[in-house]
């Protein structure tokens, strides 16, 4: 592709039936599944009004000849970190809106994102996977 021009994108949302929210995001061929699931917690004992996000990245061996069994590598780290840190700070969620009753109840959601094919640019599409997915 010429140097300026985006990779072709794609989303299907609702693609896992068996979470709260759920898509898969194309990016050239670079290809991401999110999935959410909600479950009611105890509220974080600083922050008793306020949900919580957990934000998993995974980059199973399957999604690139470079990706190895065993520990999860320094990228995988590294993207979930990234990942968890842009959905906090675009404010995607507003936490307070997952109370459900101060300091004994909030929604704790999960986003999980999976790589399945890993051609570059996994941040990118796991950005818009887990925004989509959030967006039920």
């Amino acid at each position: 592709r010429p140097l300026g021009r985006a990779r072709p994108m794609s989303v299907a949302r609702g693609v896992v039936t068996t979470a709260n929210g759920s898509a898969l995001v194309k990016v050239g061929r670079t290809t991401m599944l999110a999935a959410v699931k909600l479950e009611p917690v105890a509220p974080e004992l600083d922050a008793p009004g306020e949900g919580i996000l957990e934000v998993t990245v995974e980059l199973p061996p399957m999604c690139s000849a470079a990706t190895r069994p065993g520990r999860p590598s320094e990228e995988q780290h590294y993207v979930t970190r990234r990942l968890a840190d842009a959905l906090r700070d675009a404010c995607v969620l507003d936490l307070t809106k997952l109370c459900i009753k101060e300091g004994v109840f909030v929604w704790k959601v999960c986003v999980d994102v999976y790589c399945l094919d890993h051609d570059g640019c996994i941040l990118d599409a796991g950005v818009a996977a887990a925004v989509a997915a959030l967006r039920r």
